[in-house]
């Protein structure tokens, strides 16, 4: 990538409104980004491949609420490819609806913030589109069924409902878990937490890239609280897998049974030949407000590039979590303890267990 090019990337991804998902969303966000930078990369470079030639473009553009996209494509269209078992046909080049199987009939969830890549058209030329946007003010309602299931046409997504009390505060409690697949297009989502109105985000990700939308649901029943999850990301592998920290270290935790007043954090990466190094940290106050039982630290850039310098993979980070005068002792191990398709976060094990919502 030129000098130039990465100017561009940069102030494109810059002049894009971010949105603000709850704090477990934290990690899609960053995919997001990554892609829209790739996007605008690609949208004044063409990519040769040994064995073909493989164009790309990057579309970037702001729809906030999806106002003016056709979501359905006419039967007679040349992109359009039928959804399996729906009767019904979707244009591949635009993001797919969420698809609300209730009793009363479907109801479509229009994404409100998306990267999507369609499939190449005749000349082999793939088009992204990402668009950020805000949650709508009146989502659509699902009633109180016992649970809510859907479909999404396409194959190869899963998904994760992120749930948020609609009558409370913006700062509220949010719960994440993932969602059950039953079918190759088809999901459930079972209630979590107490039994109560709320904002389901529905995150997907699948292989044209991802997607969230938002429904309301009056759950009936209580349903279980996940455990508080954690994660951190430092060390990851280059394009030729060579260990690397292009990025500040950044440590997450979500689900905790509040936000604690004093939280200190003292984190230790050791490399494979036990050469090891303790990374500086700072807790994360946003100037819009963290969702309760969030936190959220990070590091420099420079001490991050000094610990890749450390030796060869594996990584391991011990991770020493100090609420209101408790301390909680993590571990972790890159690449072996490394996220599913959020690379290169981590997820890091206490004990003692960090304390849960109740």
């Amino acid at each position: 990538m030129s000098d130039f090019e990465r100017r561009l990337s940069d102030e494109v991804s810059a002049a894009i409104p971010s949105t603000t998902p709850p704090f477990d969303e934290v990690v899609a966000v960053r995919d997001r980004r990554r892609n829209r930078r790739r996007g605008a990369v690609a949208a004044i470079a063409v990519v040769a491949v040994i064995g073909g030639v493989f164009v790309a473009t990057g579309v970037l553009q702001e729809d906030p609420v999806g106002k003016g996209r056709t979501d359905v494509a006419s039967s007679e269209s040349p992109s359009a490819s039928a959804t399996k078992g729906s009767g019904r046909t979707f244009d591949p080049a635009l993001p797919l609806p969420i698809i609300l199987n209730l009793a009363a009939g479907d109801r479509d969830l229009n994404p409100w913030t998306s990267c999507w890549s369609g499939p190449p058209d005749g000349e082999g030329v793939v088009t992204q589109t990402c668009s950020d946007g805000m949650p709508p003010k009146n989502p659509v309602a699902a009633g109180s069924p016992d649970d809510v299931e859907f479909t999404f046409p396409a194959d190869g997504w899963t998904f994760e409902a992120t749930f948020r009390p609609s009558d409370a505060a913006p700062c509220a409690q949010s719960f994440t878990v993932p969602v059950e697949k039953t079918g190759a297009q088809t999901f459930r989502i079972d209630p979590v937490g107490p039994a109560g109105a709320w904002e389901v985000d529905v995150f997907g990700r699948g292989p044209q890239g991802d997607a969230v939308a938002t429904f309301a649901w009056e759950t009936p029943t209580a349903g279980t609280v996940p455990p508080p999850r954690s994660f951190m990301s430092l060390i990851e592998a280059g394009d030729g897998g060579e260990v690397q920290a292009p990025s500040s270290l950044e440590l997450l935790f979500s689900g905790l049974d509040r936000s604690p007043g004093k939280a200190s954090v003292a984190v230790t990466v050791t490399a494979a030949n036990g050469n090891s190094m303790q990374l500086d940290t700072e807790r994360v106050i946003g100037h819009e407000c963290i969702a309760e039982g969030t936190l959220s630290f990070s590091g420099t850039r420079a001490q991050a590039r000094q610990a890749a310098r450390l030796g060869p993979a594996p990584f391991t980070y011990d991770v020493d979590l100090t609420l209101d005068g408790t301390t909680y002792a993590g571990t972790g191990t890159w690449p072996t303890d490394q996220r599913k398709d959020e690379a290169p976060y981590v997820d890091l094990t206490f004990d003692p267990p960090l304390p849960a919502y109740e």
